[in-house]
C-alpha cells in the first residue's frame, strides 16, 4: 500500500523507513560523484584548450583522465541503484500521468 509522505513529498510504501536513508545515501554519492566529474571535465577542457594552463598545469591529465572515466562509470551504476530504490514511486508518478 502506498502512502503519500508529506515529510518526503512523494509516494512512498509503508514501513520502507530504512529505503529512505539508502536513498539518501545513494542520492548524495551521485551528487558527489557528479561534482567529480564537472571538475575533472572542467580541468580536462581548461588543460586541452589552453585555457588557464599555467592554474591547471600541476594536475597529471593521465590521474584526471582516469578519475573522470571512473566516476563516469561510478555515476552509472549510482544512477540505476536510484532508479531501483526509486522505482515505486516512479510508478505512481506514470500513473499519475496516465490519468
Amino acid at each position: 500500500m502506498y502512502v503519500w509522505s508529506s515529510k518526503r513529498g512523494a509516494w512512498e510504501r509503508e514501513g520502507d523507513e530504512h529505503r529512505v536513508d539508502q536513498e539518501r545515501i545513494v542520492s548524495m554519492a551521485l551528487f558527489l560523484a557528479s561534482m567529480l566529474v564537472f571538475a575533472s571535465g572542467t580541468i580536462l577542457f581548461l588543460k586541452i584548450t589552453n585555457v588557464l594552463y599555467r592554474v591547471v598545469d600541476w594536475v597529471p591529465t593521465n590521474v584526471v583522465d582516469e578519475v573522470h572515466t571512473y566516476a563516469g562509470f561510478v555515476i552509472s551504476g549510482l544512477a540505476v541503484i536510484h532508479i531501483y530504490l526509486n522505482w515505486p514511486t516512479l510508478k505512481s508518478y506514470f500513473k499519475l500521468l496516465k490519468r
